[in-house]
């Protein structure tokens, strides 16, 4: 740990300059990232659980789990910190009043650590996936809280990195009493890495357990202003690089179908400029959903709203779940499915790697090289009423599949409350 922390102060100093100006900017914020996370305990009530999800994906996976565990236990505090704005917000809008509270996870110091421990004194503390902060995991340990993740995976790239300084996270891995992965394949990587074999335990991810969403079509075309007829092709949380091919992949789709329409989605709102740009110079006309109104009269449409994508999905015909063609990694790719929408997605998918392994196996789901096959299984499936339909229901058979892995997840926590 010794190493770690020095290593840590003196990344800090280069970056100081940058960590300063953040401070001035967002005063609240950078004072819980110090640590004062804002949260006053009742010293009647019992120790809180402290979940904790980095950003929208993560929070989105445990957000069942909160929300049930919310249910059984109405009058255990429960709070929530994530690493990202868009996290936070999105925990706003999808958690509500679920939360005792919500604030920025305190940079990984030992002495910001040390006092966000002190001042919410967790019973557990819950992380989403395998986001592993050596001094929060420490001191929280040292508070005698039990430490559990959910959702954990190691991607291919992560566990190169890990590799190389395995005994810093070896000694930090001995530390939490129970890590729930997602693959078997998680499991052995996470022994590999130091994990206790006994506290690591197969139970898959709770973003698999999404609800089978009944798709009103026709009300979600209506939102958006959509023909009813006219094939829609959905590109759902597109990254850097991504919308090009996207845009290559629609001119072959509309050589065959020109009525065709494409909704790009991107995953984060800030690139809607750039994407706006790059629309243009492709010689498509677009519109921004939020200078939109009536029926649309251009090919594409361009969301830059927060909280339209899953209405999005429930609009088109077939989607495409970005992060996948470019080395991301991949997003939630059962949400289209939920729905009963045809999934394409490319090769990168480390961070959703189950959900491609069962979609491509059931014929729900298609993986993608390029523009080139995007756009021609795209055209296939906007073409052949037929196909669609059952590749639309095979995907939905997946996901009803994975029903109950929320509830596994709650037992395992369950084991120390």
């Amino acid at each position: 740990m010794w190493f770690y922390n020095i290593l840590l102060t003196i990344l800090t100093l280069f970056g100081l300059p940058y960590l300063l100006i953040q401070q001035w900017r967002n005063p609240v914020e950078w004072k819980q990232r110090a640590g004062n996370t804002g949260f006053v305990r009742n010293a009647g009530r019992a120790r809180p659980l402290w979940f904790h999800a980095a950003s929208v994906g993560e929070v989105r996976g445990i957000s069942p789990v909160i929300r049930e565990m919310r249910e059984q236990y109405p009058n255990r505090l429960m709070v929530l910190s994530t690493m990202t704005a868009t996290g936070q917000e999105t925990a706003r809008n999808e958690l509500g009043d679920t939360l005792d509270h919500l604030f920025f996870i305190p940079l990984d110091f030992k002495w910001a650590c040390r006092v966000a421990v002190w001042q919410i004194q967790p019973a557990l503390f819950i992380i989403a996936e395998t986001e592993l902060w050596p001094n929060l995991i420490d001191q929280c340990h040292r508070a005698g809280s039990k430490i559990i993740i959910l959702n954990g995976r190691i991607s291919d790239r992560t566990i190169q990195r890990y590799r190389l300084v395995k005994w810093v996270f070896s000694s930090i891995l001995k530390k939490i009493d129970a890590l729930l992965m997602q693959t078997a394949i998680d499991a052995e990587r996470v022994i590999e890495l130091g994990a206790p074999p006994e506290r690591v335990h197969v139970v898959g991810s709770t973003k698999s357990d999404q609800k089978l969403l009944n798709r009103d079509r026709t009300q979600a075309r209506q939102a958006f202003g959509l023909p009813p007829d006219a094939p829609v092709f959905v590109a759902g949380s597109t990254r850097p690089g991504e919308e090009a091919l996207v845009l290559a992949a629609f001119d072959i789709i509309r050589a065959q179908l020109p009525n065709a329409i494409l909704v790009i989605a991107p995953r984060h709102l800030d690139r809607v400029e750039e994407i706006s740009r790059l629309v243009n110079d492709a010689g498509v006309g677009f519109t921004c959903r939020t200078q939109h109104s009536g029926s649309l009269s251009t090919p594409v449409l361009l969301l830059d709203t927060m909280g339209e994508l899953q209405l999005a999905y429930a609009a088109g015909d077939v989607a495409f779940v970005g992060g996948t063609l470019v080395p991301i990694g991949g997003h939630n790719l059962l949400e289209p499915a939920a729905l009963g929408v045809p999934v394409l997605f490319g090769e990168y998918t480390a961070n959703v790697r189950l959900a491609a392994e069962m979609l491509q196996a059931q014929s729900g789901g298609f993986c993608v090289r390029d523009s080139g096959e995007l756009g021609r299984i795209a055209l296939h499936l906007l073409s052949d009423l037929e196909h669609r339909q059952l590749a639309g229901e095979q995907a939905r058979q997946v996901v009803a599949a994975q029903q109950g892995v929320t509830r596994r997840v709650i037992q395992q926590i369950e084991r120390f409350l």
